[in-house]
């Protein structure tokens, strides 16, 4: 145990400061988090992008040129995201054949991530779809390896 700090009257331990200090950090952390949500607030578009470069290919030429054309559909998706102030959020997809179905749940911020939590009759579904976000605040985005396909997701204000 070290000996406590004295200056001008008061005592601070060294675990009194720690204490200080984490208190800092998570009201430093939560005011850029609020300057962040705020910011983020309104109507964004988004697009999907596949990097086949590693994807193994198919031993049926057919399947195979099949399988790149519906990804290539995929990315002709228009994404609409509306992060609304209440921390609620709205995803709509549009180019497809049939469109999309509407996407409802809730945002949150903490740092430079934004976490996008599907809900479905008040209810969470599935993992928060975890985004990064640019030091611009113009744009995030968030990107997944599966399968020898590395897909982003990008949206842009």
């Amino acid at each position: 145990m070290s000996a406590p700090i004295r200056r001008r009257g008061y005592t601070i331990s060294v675990k009194h400061s720690l204490q200080i200090g984490a208190v800092f950090v998570s009201c430093l952390a939560l005011s850029s988090s609020a300057m962040a949500s705020g910011s983020l607030v309104g109507i964004w578009h988004g697009r999907i992008h596949f990097d086949m470069s590693k994807l193994p290919s198919l031993k049926n030429p057919r399947q195979n040129s099949a399988r790149l054309a519906g990804l290539r559909k995929l990315e002709q998706y228009s994404l609409t995201l509306t992060l609304k102030g209440d921390h609620s959020y709205t995803l709509l997809t549009s180019g497809g054949p049939k469109g999309g179905p509407q996407v409802n749940g809730k945002w949150t911020v903490l740092g430079s991530s934004l976490s996008l939590q599907q809900m479905a009759q008040g209810q969470e579904r599935g993992y928060p779809l975890v985004y990064t976000i640019d030091r611009s605040e113009k744009s995030f985005s968030v990107t997944k390896d599966q399968s020898g396909i590395s897909t982003t997701v990008t949206f842009y204000k």
